[in-house]
């Protein structure tokens, strides 16, 4: 028999304070507002799959799956679809609002892993979890994009309204521009036809009255 370490992560703020996750080498955690993630928190800024703490090569890890408000170890930013190893006392941060410590926890005995039961099998992958995480996770950015798409249309569509009405005023200011204009117009040609009959009178027109 084998001893794998136990680990835990603790809430430590959020809707989900005080909660633990027990971590199993054998099970990647996935961390986020989803139903099937081990670690299940609902605040805002945690995504549908935000993130995965897995057991990698004797350790723990925690690994960004491309979220949106980001995964933090100790204060740090991960890049997205980054990892970073874990250390006991780590203070894990998911969004704005959300932080975890991890913790090593007591020693637990495992048996050694079943040999597969034809030379054809294979055993499935811890990864694979962190993989179908990993895709959830590009469907909910995808959804997300898409309704920023939308709203963005639907802004472009207000403000192209907005524009036709701008224009539409813009055209009657300018029809009623040309009518003062001809109005105008028409008042010098009339002053100065007065003028010349003045003028075939004897009549100066600039002179003082």
């Amino acid at each position: 028999m084998t001893n794998e370490a136990l680990a835990t992560l603790e809430v430590l703020s959020g809707g989900a304070r005080g909660a633990v996750a027990a971590l199993d080498p054998a099970r990647p955690c996935l961390v986020g507002s989803s139903r099937k993630c081990l670690l299940r928190l609902r605040d805002p800024g945690v995504a549908f799959v935000h993130a995965c703490v897995r057991w990698q090569q004797g350790a723990f890890v925690v690994e960004d799956l491309r979220s949106p408000r980001g995964t933090f170890v100790n204060g740090e930013r991960l890049p997205r679809n980054g990892s970073r190893l874990l250390h006991p006392g780590d203070r894990l941060g998911f969004g704005d609002e959300v932080e975890a410590r991890f913790a090593l926890g007591a020693v637990v005995p495992r048996g050694p892993r079943a040999e597969p039961s034809s030379p054809g099998h294979r055993a499935p992958a811890p990864e694979g979890d962190a993989l179908r995480a990993e895709r959830d996770a590009l469907r909910a950015e995808r959804d997300a994009l898409r309704a920023e798409r939308d709203a963005l249309r639907a802004e472009l569509a207000q403000a192209q309204r907005a524009l036709r009405v701008r224009e539409a005023a813009a055209n009657d200011l300018g029809a009623k521009l040309a009518e003062v204009v001809a109005a105008l117009t028409a008042a010098e040609e009339d002053g100065e036809r007065l003028r010349e009959a003045l003028r075939a009178r004897g009549v100066d027109p600039d002179a003082d009255p």
